[in-house]
């Protein structure tokens, strides 16, 4: 089970990840002329071969160009772009949405 854990998380940077691919289905549910924001780590943008890339093609698969309110790359944070110096730039970006 370990194995299989770690396999997953190594292969959630793939585009053929399991994770990668319920994402891409669970987007087509998402109304493509709805608001969004894409936020996204700028480290990982910068460091990760292809990461820009699979967050722009995630971001066409979640909505339209005319949908994409905002690409917010945020520094000094990893994965988890919404914890920790992130979790004021995702509140500022919900508050945006939903035009508060």
């Amino acid at each position: 089970m370990q194995k299989a854990r770690l396999q997953e998380s190594f292969n959630s940077h793939s585009h053929t990840s399991t994770s990668f691919s319920s994402l891409l289905k669970s987007g087509k549910l998402y109304p493509a002329h709805a608001p969004a924001i894409v936020i996204s780590s700028q480290g990982r943008i910068d460091n990760v071969t292809g990461w820009e890339e699979g967050q722009r093609d995630l971001a066409e698969e979640v909505t339209s160009e005319e949908g994409l309110v905002d690409w917010i790359k945020v520094q000094g944070v990893g994965h988890w772009v919404c914890e920790g110096d992130g979790k004021k730039v995702c509140e500022k970006a919900l508050r945006k949405l939903i035009g508060a």
